[in-house]
């Protein structure tokens, strides 16, 4: 019996020496997330938060040497999406082309490192087949505007006629104000919004372009509903000399 009891000691002595060995081995094992960053476009391209009407995007970014990246697009779960990678300062460089349909995609950027440890990231890509626009006036945050300002949306398509002011809305902080039926030059795609009433002094104003919440929204003329788009700007005295 006793012989019995000194065996059991020694099992239970070497299973606790090997859970202190793993103890010590975890306190040692590398658990800092990889780096990885999603590169915003380049000057002259959209970003990321506007719809596209491409089938594919390209998105680039860095990551920690060494690091698997990968991405997918839950929207289309099954089309593999082939990552790209070189040698960069520090790091690495990844470069993918990812696949869009229709609609809102979601996708997941990983980068895995060899010791396991992840670091995801997701964003939304949304594709449309409705009219995009090209430009826009006054500019996006512009300020300095005079209260009787040239508002202007250029398209990238044909958009069906005639165009109702309930496409279009123009804000305030005091609320919505009125606008003219708009004009449209079908060559340029230019449609041209005129406020019924001078804009205030000093006041920030939103354009919204085929609002979500209006019943009439700017359509294409196979029917594809736009978007919404906004910019806003700030009006202020123009002092001539």
């Amino acid at each position: 019996m006793r012989r019995r009891m000194e065996w059991k000691t020694v099992a239970i002595s070497l299973v606790l020496a090997c859970l202190v060995m793993a103890g010590c081995g975890d306190s040692d094992r590398d658990e800092t997330i990889p780096a990885l960053t999603i590169d915003l476009p380049a000057a002259g391209e959209p970003p990321l938060s506007d719809p596209v009407k491409a089938e594919t995007v390209e998105l680039s970014g860095t990551a920690e040497a060494g690091a698997t990246v990968e991405l997918r697009n839950e929207l289309l779960a099954n089309v593999p999406v082939a990552v790209s990678v070189e040698a960069g300062e520090g790091g690495q460089n990844w470069r993918a082309v990812v696949p869009v349909a229709v609609g809102a995609n979601l996708v997941t950027v990983t980068a895995t490192d060899r010791a396991g440890n992840i670091h995801l990231q997701r964003l939304v890509l949304v594709r449309t087949e409705g009219p995009l626009l090209t430009a826009f006036t006054p500019a996006d945050q512009a300020t300095g505007v005079p209260t009787e300002p040239a508002i202007t949306a250029t398209f990238d398509e044909e958009v069906q006629q005639p165009l109702v002011a309930d496409s279009f809305q123009l804000l305030s902080a005091a609320g919505p104000l009125g606008l003219d039926a708009p004009g449209y030059d079908p060559v340029t795609r230019t449609v041209t919004l005129t406020p019924t009433l001078p804009l205030a002094l000093n006041t920030a104003y939103r354009v919204i372009v085929s609002p979500a919440t209006a019943t009439a929204k700017v359509m294409d003329v196979e029917g594809n509903v736009m978007l919404e788009k906004s910019w806003t700007f700030t009006t202020a005295e123009v002092i001539t000399q």
